[in-house]
C-alpha cells in the first residue's frame, strides 16, 4: 500500500535530513490519517484518489497565483 511506502519514505527523509521532502510526505500522511478518521477504507484505489485530489488542489492554487 502507498501508506506503508509513505511511512518508509518519511523515515528515510528523517534519516537523510531532507526537510522539503519530509514536509511533503507529512502533508500526504496527514491526508491519509484524516481519511481514516472519516471512515474511509485506505486501499490503494482510495489512496490514489487522495493523491490525485491533492495534486489537483495544488494545480488550482498555481493557476490562481499566475
Amino acid at each position: 500500500m502507498i501508506n506503508n511506502k509513505i511511512d518508509e519514505m518519511i523515515a528515510s527523509a528523517l534519516k537523510n535530513r531532507e526537510t522539503d521532502l519530509l514536509n511533503v510526505l507529512k502533508l500526504i500522511k496527514t491526508e491519509f490519517v484524516n481519511a481514516m478518521h472519516n471512515k474511509v477504507e485506505l486501499n490503494e484505489a482510495n489512496e490514489v484518489k487522495i493523491l490525485l485530489k491533492m495534486a489537483s488542489q495544488r494545480e488550482d492554487s498555481i493557476q490562481q497565483y499566475i
